[in-house]
This record gives C-alpha cells, sequence and structure tokens, in this order.
C-alpha cells in the first residue's frame, strides 16, 4: 500500500463531487486504500480476503488519515453508497468496502498494450497507433454485471445517446447507482439483450424524478417573498 500509483480521470473535473472538498478529499482517500490486486489482510485473528478495488474500512482511521471528523466520514461514506459509487459489507469485527467499477477506471490494460508495443519492431508502430485509436473511440464509460455473469458496456458513443434522451438527469450518478444495484441483486439482473431496455427503464425513472423536483422547486420559487429571495439586502 506503500508503494504504486491510481489513475485519476481528467473528466473528475466534471463531477459534482471535485465541487466539494470533503468529499473528494474523502473519494481520493477510499482510491488509494483500495487494492490493486486479490490478498488476504489481517484483521485481529482473522484473514481476510480482499479483491481489487476493496479495502478494509474503520470511522476513526479513516478520520485520522484524511483530518476529517468521524461524523463528515460516515457523511461521505453514506452519500457514495447512495450514489452508488461505494458498497460496503459489515460484520461485528470490521466492514470492507468496495468501489464499483473500479476494474473500468483503474485497469492496466492499456499500460501491458503499450508496454509490449514498446518492445515491438518499428513496422509495427503505426498499426498499433491506429488501433490505439480504436480503443480510444470505443471507451468503456461504465460496466455492470448480467445475469449469466458476463458485463454489459455502456460506451461513450451510447452515453451521448443517453445524455440528449435523458437531459435533466445526473447520468453519472444514476449510472453508478444502476451499477451498485446490480451487484447487489444477483438475482435480479438483467440479460444482454434486456440490458439497454433496463438502462432505459431506469434513466425515465431519473428524468420523471428530476422533472417532479423541479416542478416543485419552482412552485416554491413563485411562492417566496422578496425578503425570503434576497435576505441580505438592505431595505
Amino acid at each position: 500500500m506503500n508503494s504504486g500509483y491510481i489513475k485519476l480521470w481528467r473528466k473528475s473535473l466534471d463531477s459534482p463531487t471535485w465541487q466539494n472538498i470533503k468529499l473528494w478529499r474523502f473519494w481520493e482517500w477510499c482510491l488509494l486504500k483500495a487494492s490493486h490486486k486479490k490478498h488476504n489482510q489481517l484483521v485481529g485473528f482473522q484473514s481476510v480476503t480482499l479483491l481489487p478495488g476493496q479495502f478494509v474500512f474503520g470511522r476513526n482511521i479513516a478520520s485520522k488519515e484524511t483530518g476529517l471528523s468521524p461524523q463528515t466520514v460516515r457523511t461521505c461514506k453514506n452519500h457514495f453508497e447512495k450514489s452508488g459509487k461505494l458498497t460496503s459489507k459489515t460484520t461485528n469485527k470490521y466492514s470492507v468496502i468496495t468501489i464499483v467499477n473500479w476494474d473500468t477506471y483503474q485497469n492496466n490494460t492499456n499500460e501491458s498494450t503499450s508496454k509490449t508495443t514498446n518492445n515491438q519492431p518499428s513496422s509495427n508502430q503505426q498499426v498499433t497507433t491506429n488501433k490505439n485509436d480504436k480503443e480510444c473511440k470505443e471507451y468503456i464509460y461504465c460496466k455492470f454485471l448480467l445475469k449469466d455473469g458476463s458485463e454489459y458496456h455502456v460506451k461513450e458513443k451510447y452515453l451521448s445517446e443517453l445524455k440528449n434522451h435523458y437531459p435533466d438527469v445526473s447520468l453519472e450518478d444514476e449510472l453508478n447507482k444502476l451499477c451498485a444495484w446490480c451487484f447487489s441483486n444477483p438475482d435480479k439482473r438483467k440479460t444482454s439483450r434486456g440490458a439497454r431496455r433496463f438502462i432505459g427503464s431506469w434513466m425515465s425513472r431519473a428524468q420523471e424524478k428530476a422533472l417532479a423536483n423541479k416542478v416543485t422547486y419552482q412552485k416554491s420559487y413563485d411562492n417566496m417573498t422578496e425578503e425570503e429571495m434576497f435576505p441580505d439586502v438592505d431595505r
């Protein structure tokens, strides 16, 4: 845990998490604590098997290492669980946190390909470059588990289609929730054939909820007095 690195994606700047310094600090701490490969960790006298993207969580230790209060740590953890970015499994002695979609954002596939390419003859360089360009175009935004145990990949092109159809939905949050739901409900997972219909139904409900919240907010705003709108203005 004291060596190595994690990948930090530039699109994080567009995430609401970036706007909240406490949430961002806790999230980066989780990424740094997560295991990069399967291993066993001793907790007390018990050996705990951790998979990539998992780590043993303790609120007091998290508070000490992040500089956040225990209450803030709990609030941040609950936020990311509700948004589908984290899942946790708690026993009477410890908790294990799992970062959803860890493999999507932290895998070493591209690095391995790069290292292999550097050792190949120069005549293959252009072919490899074209292949990498194609892989970039087929960038996988996230993936979720299907009924047969395989994964469905939500790619950038399909993400753009979703943005056009559901403009009022926070797609990042909803896709994280969807992935976490599939992870936690193996008996209710979908088939590859029904995956898009499943996503569409999920986003339709999110769109309806977002529009309802917008109407409620507008009604509340319309009924506000001038004093409530501008509380700091001297009259």
